[in-house]
């Protein structure tokens, strides 16, 4: 049985960090930015 890429503990991180973006003001673009990635590592 092949186990899964994403746990629920993973979602609800992702879930989590994406609401403190949006509350922060925050476009993906500018995070990655400020982390030194490209705007597909949010993703």
């Amino acid at each position: 049985m092949a186990k899964a890429i994403h746990t629920e503990r993973d979602k609800r991180l992702r879930k989590l960090l994406k609401a403190r973006r949006n509350a922060a003001g925050l476009t993906q673009t500018v995070v990655a930015k400020r982390l030194g990635k490209p705007p597909s590592y949010l993703d």
